[in-house]
């Protein structure tokens, strides 16, 4: 029998685990803080009733919010299993402000709503295997899983959900750059750009590494070497890296946000 799953803050992520986890047959159960209408959801601005009503709760607020909620839902929350997607609060915030019991830290990104994600969690040592297969069950809905130590959560946030804007931001500055610089329509580079990427992911899907790529298509003094030059006198390698050490700090920005809101 599946799990009633209560979701608490159904903004942006919250909406898009909804509708996935209506479509293969849960029981969902929303709150906003304000009344709203979800197809297929009942819905609530009354936490207290949708705990009640729940057997597995996703807390899915702004890391600003934890503390307020703390105090709202406290005296309720009780035994239930207690899952939180708020980037950068740790197990241990949740299990003292919000006075959780068994609780999990997860993560996920967008692609959550076609099945295509890959989804990390971590527990705390009062989850149960029976509680650990929940959880795989309701993020399966969404794509693959996998179990992490909470060290890497933040570290799997950077590669996982943000690595989704990074990705497009990246394949954007491509596609502005063939219109712009290589004189070809738009819509025409990005299907260029797109076929180009795919069959790049599935030749790096085998044996080959991205280095052995770069080697097989870049011969000497050639085109494809010249724009790798520019590449690495640009210092792509250290760009990806100040990017992810400024998302993993604000990580921790937001794990302290939570401490002080």
């Amino acid at each position: 029998m599946k799990a009633r799953v209560g979701i608490i803050g159904v903004g942006t992520i919250g909406s898009i685990i909804a509708k996935r986890l209506i479509s293969r047959g849960y029981k969902v159960f929303g709150s906003r803080r304000t009344a709203f209408k979800f197809k297929g959801m009942r819905t609530t601005t009354d936490n207290r009733l949708l705990i009640r009503n729940s057997d597995v709760i996703l807390l899915a607020t702004k890391q600003k919010d934890v503390n307020e909620l703390g105090w709202r839902i406290r005296p309720y929350l009780g035994d239930k299993l207690t899952i939180t997607l708020m980037a950068g609060v740790s197990i241990s915030q949740v299990e003292r402000i919000l006075g959780a019991n068994r609780v999990a830290r997860a993560m996920t990104n967008i692609a959550f709503s076609d099945g295509e994600a890959i989804s990390a969690f971590c527990c705390n040592n009062k989850v149960s295997p029976h509680d650990k297969a929940a959880i795989k069950a309701v993020l399966s809905t969404g794509g693959k899983v996998m179990e992490l130590e909470e060290g890497l959560m933040d570290s799997f946030t950077v590669l996982d959900s943000c690595a989704m804007a990074f990705y497009s931001m990246l394949l954007n500055s491509v596609n502005v750059s063939a219109s712009k610089t290589l004189g070809f329509n738009p819509k025409l580079a990005k299907w260029i750009i797109m076929n180009t990427m795919r069959a790049t992911l599935e030749k790096a899907s085998g044996s080959e590494t991205f280095e052995e790529l770069i080697r097989q298509v870049s011969t000497k003094g050639g085109m494809t070497a010249a724009g790798l030059d520019v590449l690495m006198e640009g210092d792509l390698y250290g760009l990806v890296d100040r990017a992810y050490v400024a998302a993993l700090r604000r990580g921790m920005a937001l794990s302290a946000i939570a401490e002080q809101s």
